[in-house]
C-alpha cells in the first residue's frame, strides 16, 4: 500500500493511495531521501555511562563501597554501544527486581532463575534471555563481584527454558579425512575437499 501526503487545514495527514482521491486537494508525493532527516536538539541525548551508573547505583545496597578506579576503568574499556546494551539489560533486570523486591546486586542464583522464568513468561527468545544473563555477569565483573550465572541452578534454568521452547543446540559439522562416506550428503567437510579448494 502506498501513502501520499495530503495538505489539509490541520497539519498534514497521510492517507492510503487507493481508490479516488478527495476532490479539491493537492497531493504531494515525497520521494525517498528528498526531505531532510530530523535533527536531535543539542544536549537531549543521555550519556550511556551516566545512565548505566545510575541504574547500577539503584540496584546496589546503600552501604556498598565500590572500587571507583576499577569501575571507571571497566566502563572506559567498553564502547558506547556496549554500555547502551548493558544499560538496557540492566534496566530490564531492575524492573524485575522492583517487582520481586529485595536487593538487586549481587544477584543470587535463585533470583536469576526466577528472572529467567519471568523473561520466558514475557515471550523473550532463548538467545535474548541468554544475552541478558551474560550482561548481568558482565555487570558483576564491573562491580568486582563473582557472578552466579554459571551456578547449576542458573544453567539448569537456561537448559530447561531452551528445552521448553524447542531450541536445540547448534552442532558444528564434522571434519573428516579422505573422501566422502556413502552415497548421501553428510554434514561437514573432508580435509581432502578443503585442500583442493585452497589449491
Amino acid at each position: 500500500m502506498k501513502f501520499v501526503e495530503v495538505p489539509a487545514p490541520t497539519p498534514s495527514r497521510t492517507v492510503p493511495l487507493e481508490g479516488p482521491l478527495p476532490k479539491g486537494e493537492i497531493v504531494t508525493i515525497d520521494v525517498f531521501g528528498e526531505n531532510a532527516l530530523p535533527q536531535r536538539r543539542a544536549g537531549s541525548a543521555r550519556d550511556p555511562r551516566l545512565g548505566f551508573l545510575s541504574i547500577l547505583k539503584d540496584l546496589l545496597p546503600s552501604d556498598t563501597v565500590l572500587d571507583e578506579r576499577a569501575v571507571t576503568k571497566a566502563i572506559e574499556a567498553r564502547s558506547v554501544a556496549s554500555l547502551k546494551a548493558l544499560g538496557a539489560d540492566l534496566r530490564c533486570y531492575a524492573r524485575f527486581v522492583a517487582e520481586d523486591g529485595g536487593i538487586g546486586l549481587p544477584a543470587t542464583a535463585e533470583r536469576l532463575s526466577r528472572w529467567i522464568d519471568d523473561l520466558e513468561g514475557r515471550g523473550q527468545k532463548p538467545a535474548t534471555i541468554t544475552r541478558k544473563i551474560a550482561s548481568l555477569a558482565a555487570v558483576h565483573t564491573i562491580i568486582g563481584e563473582l557472578s552466579v550465572s554459571s551456578a547449576p541452578l542458573v544453567k539448569d534454568s537456561l537448559s530447561g527454558m531452551r528445552r521448553r521452547q524447542g531450541t536445540s543446540q547448534r552442532q558444528a559439522g564434522g571434519l573428516r579425512l579422505g573422501d566422502p562416506i556413502g552415497r548421501t550428503a553428510v554434514k561437514g567437510f573432508s580435509v581432502k575437499v578443503l585442500i583442493s579448494v585452497e589449491s
